[in-house]
């Protein structure tokens, strides 16, 4: 019975937490689909170590993609809601990923600066909200690759269309 009871406590406080973190930045902890991460991998050259930021990673269905396939480059996950973010944690110590930094921070707090890609999936008001910092933060030449939204103002270089109804097209954004 107190095992139980225990269960219910752990689960009922993780399902608040996600729903405050959701209410909080406007975005749920969606995965993006498998086929949707190795096709954005692909988009980020591989030639040369790189520093690509997810941001709002949620389960890091992007993040430990583009770590195994990207194992030159630094690899950072910002999160903000401490129960995905404890998952990408316990994973990555179970992979045993070397060049992934999990940051648990707002979005807009987090220092762009250092990036040469940034990675999302995250729907166009919040990209919107973003799309300042990344102005002000982000270098000329910076790859901007958003997973199905896109960023209003910005003209994307391309748009790669998907058969995938999760995921149905990407936007790629060189920052001017």
């Amino acid at each position: 019975m107190v095992l139980a009871c225990t269960v219910l406590v752990i689960v009922v406080v993780s399902l608040l937490e996600l729903f405050y973190y959701t209410l909080k930045t406007g975005a749920p902890p969606m995965p993006s689909s498998f086929g949707a991460a190795r096709h954005i991998s692909r988009l980020i050259s591989n030639s040369e170590k790189h520093t690509v930021i997810e941001i709002g990673a949620a389960w890091g269905h992007l993040a430990f993609p583009l770590a195994f396939s990207h194992p030159a480059s630094i690899i950072r996950a910002i999160e903000i809601s401490p129960l995905p973010w404890l998952f990408m944690k316990l994973l990555e110590k179970l992979l045993g990923v070397s060049n992934m930094r999990i940051e648990r921070c707002d979005m807009f707090d987090a220092s762009l600066e250092d990036a040469d890609a940034i990675v999302c999936y995250l729907h166009s008001e919040l990209l919107e909200e973003l799309r300042p910092k990344f102005e002000s933060e982000l270098k000329p030449g910076t790859l901007v690759v958003s997973n199905t939204y896109e960023i209003p103002g910005w003209s994307p270089t391309k748009v790669e269309r998907r058969e995938d109804s999760y995921c149905p097209q990407i936007y790629v954004y060189q920052v001017k």
